[in-house]
């Protein structure tokens, strides 16, 4: 395995998510693309006789303000977790770039924007907070990456303790249920 796609897909575990990627990274001694994805705020469409038109261009910008905070927020984890702030980047500066991990923004939808980018690495990785954070419904995300790419999905709760190897549990029949009956025999043991 070369290369390990781990999407940013939930703010508030934007850091975790970082630690554990850079964790993996240095013990599997891989390449971690952490890939956050930004929403194209010039393509939102506005209609006049809407009544929400009043707050149109202030909401805009709160959330592009909100969105720009998030991406400085995942740069300075970055830094903090061993990534060299003076690292290669690309023309429009979103991009960086180690050894051992890259941080890549792209403007687009998160489902598509991670199907493209998974198809170009060995593995992908979400993380979670812990194994009983939020519901364990198979998202379009994970879904649509599995199923566009091809490749092994590994589901994360936190930092990867010491026995990493020997406590991932796989499944791959190409199918989204057999890789979630696998997880959850693996959760219902521990």
């Amino acid at each position: 395995m070369k290369t390990i796609l781990l999407p940013l897909n939930k703010e508030e575990n934007d850091n975790l998510a970082i630690q554990a990627g850079l964790d993996i990274a240095r013990r599997l001694k891989t390449h971690v693309t952490f890939l956050l994805s930004r929403p194209e705020f010039d393509g939102v469409p506005l209609y006049a006789h809407s009544v929400t038109a009043s707050g149109y261009v202030a909401l805009m910008n709160d959330l592009k303000s909100a969105s720009e905070q998030r991406e400085i927020g995942v740069r300075k984890w970055l830094i903090e977790g061993g990534i060299k702030a003076e690292t290669e980047a690309d023309a429009d500066g979103k991009s960086m770039i180690d050894a051992q991990a890259s941080f890549v923004v792209v403007i687009g939808h998160d489902d598509d924007v991670v199907r493209q980018f998974a198809a170009v690495h060995d593995a992908i990785v979400f993380s979670r907070p812990s194994h009983n954070s939020g519901n364990l419904e198979v998202s379009s995300l994970i879904k649509g990456a599995l199923e566009y790419s091809g490749r092994p999905i590994l589901l994360m709760t936190g930092i990867p303790r010491r026995d990493f190897g020997g406590t991932i549990a796989v499944a791959w029949n190409g199918s989204t249920e057999g890789a979630r009956a696998v997880f959850m025999a693996d959760h219902n043991y521990k």
